[in-house]
């Protein structure tokens, strides 16, 4: 049996326009999972499809912002 991880991503949209805000979502990829399930396996899948989509350093500086606040769990 085959194991697939799904990743998708979703941020918020400011219209400069009318100034609306809407919720916006995308999948990023779906990437079969060929090797054994460690956490290692799985977050070198995860920065693959980041990478490849070319928002890795956003997700980084992200984190980084949470860490500063102290909001990362």
């Amino acid at each position: 049996m085959a194991a697939f991880l799904g990743l998708t991503v979703h941020w918020i949209h400011s219209d400069r326009t009318t100034g609306s805000l809407s919720l916006k979502a995308a999948l990023i990829g779906f990437n079969c999972l060929k090797k054994r399930h460690t956490g290692r396996n799985i977050a070198r899948t995860i920065l693959f499809l980041l990478d490849r989509a070319g928002i890795t350093a956003k997700v980084f500086l992200l984190k980084s912002m949470c860490s500063d606040v102290n909001l990362q769990s």
